[in-house]
């Protein structure tokens, strides 16, 4: 058995233990899963999301645009897949 400090070898210090941790346990785990639910919504949304993608094609768009004649079925493309 487990031998208590002093504080807590009297009926309503064991009460008083056993309320604490009937308060702090759900609470911690509420505070821990809240933590994991926003980290997990941190990491699917990243930082500009969709944009991310739109923003490299764009930019192979304008590159492209830049090195090869407008007729090219390179640039329809990477237009396309703009």
């Amino acid at each position: 058995m487990v031998k208590l400090p002093f504080r807590f070898r009297s009926f309503q210090g064991r009460i008083f233990l056993a309320i604490l941790t009937v308060v702090l346990v759900p609470a911690g785990l509420a505070v821990a899963g809240g933590v994991v639910a926003l980290r997990e919504i941190r990491a699917r949304s990243g930082t500009l999301g969709p944009w991310d993608a739109v923003a490299e094609t764009g930019q192979e768009l304008l590159d492209s645009i830049q090195r090869i004649e407008s007729g090219d079925s390179a640039l329809q493309a990477t237009a396309a897949r703009h």
